[in-house]
């Protein structure tokens, strides 16, 4: 049982070593919650009055990520339109961190 518990132990380490060894660009890659702030200044660019803009809580909106760093983020946020009234908007917004740059770009969207 001793025996058992040190494999375990010894695994649990590496596992921690080889998660500080990822690099920040990969740490980026991995990361939701970048991806999620992306998609919401590409979506504030097109918005009539920004600064109103109430946006949906991270955690509740849908986040689809692929390997390559890619992710698709669908939420909603709720704006000023021209006219001063409170409009929901849905959106969709792909985005993919591009390792070598360390940056996010704007793959496509819909607004």
């Amino acid at each position: 049982m001793k025996g058992f518990l040190w494999l375990m132990g010894g695994i649990a380490a590496v596992a921690v070593v080889a998660q500080g060894m990822e690099s920040p660009q990969e740490r980026a890659c991995r990361s939701e919650a970048q991806a999620y702030e992306h998609a919401t200044e590409y979506v504030e660019l097109h918005l009539k009055s920004p600064a109103t803009a109430e946006w949906q809580d991270r955690k509740d909106a849908l986040i689809f990520s692929e390997d390559d760093c890619t992710y698709t983020i669908t939420a909603h946020v709720d704006s000023e339109n021209g006219f001063g009234a409170m409009i929901r908007s849905t959106y969709r917004v792909d985005v993919q961190y591009i390792m070598d740059d360390s940056e996010w770009v704007t793959l496509d969207s819909s607004l």
